[in-house]
């Protein structure tokens, strides 16, 4: 575990420190596979690591969406409740994640802070 925020610390995109966490998840879903939709609240100061952590679940649900669902459509809502960040991403495909598979889902799931 703490390997992987070592190495999600060092691979920060460029573009989080440029636009921050909601121009960073703005420009990944105008340029992602599939139309994807964002939706924003106010999320006031996040820190770094939230906000990589955040900004690579996003993007791994959107390259899933596209890749296992063959989704047409994504949607990203990006809340603050609290101390506590929410990504709820869905899409138009088909099924849900596959019990057993790649370490896609398993690996944000555990790479989110607290």
């Amino acid at each position: 575990m703490a390997e992987l925020r070592d190495v999600l610390r060092s691979v920060s995109p460029s573009i989080l420190a440029d636009r921050g966490l909601v121009g960073a998840v703005s420009a990944a879903a105008a340029r992602w596979a599939i139309p994807a939709t964002v939706e924003l609240g106010e999320l006031g100061d996040v820190p770094a690591k939230v906000e990589v952590a955040v900004y690579f679940a996003i993007t791994e649900a959107l390259t899933n969406a596209a890749k296992h669902s063959h989704a047409g459509s994504a949607s990203v809502i990006l809340t603050r409740v609290g101390g506590t960040v929410r990504a709820k991403i869905s899409d138009d495909g088909r099924g849900g994640a596959a019990e057993g598979g790649g370490t896609g889902v398993r690996g944000t799931s555990r790479a989110s802070p607290g």
